[in-house]
């Protein structure tokens, strides 16, 4: 796993169009999976990129490593983003249940999923939009 801090910087992820518009080029041309997690402040602006990568079909997330990180960078938001490779714009059972372990992991310590997107060559499928948070 990466991370990089973005202390004092300007990039703020308010709203699933100004995540998407930051994050997806950041998928562009994968044949693999990512899955980047974005530490937010209460003004939505981020403070650090977690960054997985993963194989054509998955990407192992390390909910233990990514609550620690959470919670040093102290964080009250969290963007998760990943991509399907296969075209496949729907979450996976796999994604619905990682979404449910980290909503419940972080509402323990006070930090609120803004959103979970998933990126294909579709626009990206919001988990918030689509009423799954």
């Amino acid at each position: 796993m990466k991370h990089y801090a973005f202390e004092n910087a300007a990039v703020r992820l308010a709203g699933v169009d100004a995540t998407r518009e930051f994050l997806e080029p950041m998928f562009a041309d994968r044949d693999r999976e990512l899955l980047l997690v974005a530490l937010c402040d209460d003004n939505l602006r981020l403070v650090r990129l977690l960054s997985l990568p993963g194989t054509e079909a998955e990407v192992k997330a390390p909910l233990p490593k990514i609550m620690r990180l959470a919670v040093k960078s102290g964080c009250t938001g969290i963007v998760v983003a990943h991509n399907h490779p296969s075209g496949e714009l729907r979450p996976s059972d796999r994604d619905l249940a990682f979404t449910r372990r980290l909503s419940i992991a972080v509402q323990s310590v006070d930090i609120t999923i803004l959103d979970h997107l998933i990126f294909n060559c579709a626009p990206a499928f919001s988990f918030r939009r689509q009423g799954l948070l």
